[in-house]
């Protein structure tokens, strides 16, 4: 019998790598399973105890297009590169992929207008539900849909929910760790408003989504000349808490005026998220999170530079709960713009560049890059970790 697989969500990326082709065979008991989306084919490999990397049977899988990776114990999920597709894929006890799925996200247009990219998408903590972000080709509205996963791999449209924030400074959507809500936030500074906007989603039983509270504001800046925005970057721990980046804007023309930080909030039973964190508590990350994650322990957040030059790289924090972050890491692989992070509960992290994979053991009080990381992996587009015991 093959290893026993679990769902790993963490929610929700060098001159002489080894090209990943010609890795050898895995000889022990894999600790988690990775997974690599090219514009045209599929990457998979299995992680040694170690964190070294080897080619699942079968890979490179090609002909799989997609990208905005999700996965549960037994299945895989990604959108395709038509734009309007979701595809699934069973995973063998091996690794190995095999499509079982697909299905046109296009036919359920929420207003009547099909004309809607497709992805990211993310999977509930429960592993019952995929939700697709739906955004308008306008830009002028966004939708949330829901799909029930199916014993078979397939998915079954459920609804579609709209959401109330602006849409042209959205965040991708995350689940909360306990599957009780999910979030995105707003940013008001690019149409000229300053400040911004919490957005809570409150999952159903059955896995769809309502709006339970729309407008939740962000936390008061100390001084009545500038207001606090989210930058659209969040992760969720494993229970319930969310860290958010943040930057000062000023409160008549918002422009940004400050430095970004990061704080740490609580989710309550409504929905509603607050922060005891103060601005002098509130960490200063030395790059501008692109993309943030925390691990499964709930210890540890990644954050990975944007695409300014000068925030290249990533950091590790340590994260506290609902207490401040802290530092912990300088900025590592400083040149290199980051996509996607991922975890295995190994003390593995998996750091996806536009064309390398970083393998680190990662631990509160040590930080060590893993035997054969870097990997070479030209255009990568996405990265999903699949835990085993």
């Amino acid at each position: 019998m093959g290893p026993r697989i679990h769902l790993c969500l963490s929610t929700t990326l060098l001159l002489g790598a080894l090209a990943v082709e010609t890795l050898p065979a895995q000889t022990t008991s894999p600790v988690a399973y990775v997974y690599v989306a090219r514009p045209t084919h599929l990457d998979g490999f299995a992680a040694s105890s170690t964190g070294r990397l080897h080619p699942v049977p079968g890979s490179p899988f090609s002909g799989i297009a997609v990208s905005h990776l999700s996965v549960t114990n037994k299945f895989l999920f990604g959108a395709g590169d038509d734009n309007q597709s979701l595809f699934s894929y069973a995973l063998a006890s091996n690794g190995s992929v095999r499509k079982v799925g697909q299905i046109n996200a296009h036919a359920y247009p929420p207003d009547g207008n099909d004309c809607y990219s497709v992805g990211p998408t993310q999977v509930d903590f429960a592993r019952k539900t995929l939700y697709n972000n739906d955004w308008n080709c306008d830009g002028d509205s966004q939708y949330i849909q829901s799909y029930r996963i199916e014993s078979s791999g397939q998915l079954t449209f459920l609804k579609n929910t709209e959401t109330v924030s602006n849409q042209f400074t959205m965040s991708n959507p995350v689940v909360l760790g306990n599957d009780q809500y999910l979030y995105v936030t707003a940013n008001y500074s690019l149409v000229g408003n300053p400040g911004g906007q919490i957005e809570a989603l409150k999952r159903n039983s059955d896995g769809t989504l309502d709006v339970a509270n729309g407008y939740i504001p962000m936390p008061p800046y100390p001084s009545s000349y500038k207001v606090f925005a989210p930058y659209n970057v969040l992760a969720t721990d494993p229970t319930n808490h969310v860290a958010m980046e943040m930057v000062p804007q000023d409160a008549v023309t918002g422009s940004d005026d400050g430095p970004v930080v990061i704080a740490s909030f609580t989710a309550h039973s409504d929905g509603n998220l607050t922060t005891t964190n103060t601005l002098a508590q509130m960490v200063r990350p030395t790059v501008i999170a692109h993309v943030m994650s925390i691990s499964p322990t709930g210890k540890l957040l990644a954050v990975g530079g944007g695409p300014s030059g000068t925030s290249l790289g990533f950091q590790i924090m340590h994260f506290n709960g609902g207490s401040p972050i802290t530092k912990y890491s300088g900025v590592l692989q400083s040149k290199y713009l980051f996509r996607q992070f991922g975890w295995d509960k190994h003390n593995h992290l998996y750091a996806l560049s536009s064309n390398y994979l970083f393998v680190y053991t990662v631990t509160p009080t040590s930080i060590q890059q893993a035997p054969g990381s870097p990997y070479s992996i030209p255009e990568a587009a996405s990265l999903i970790v699949l835990c085993l015991p």
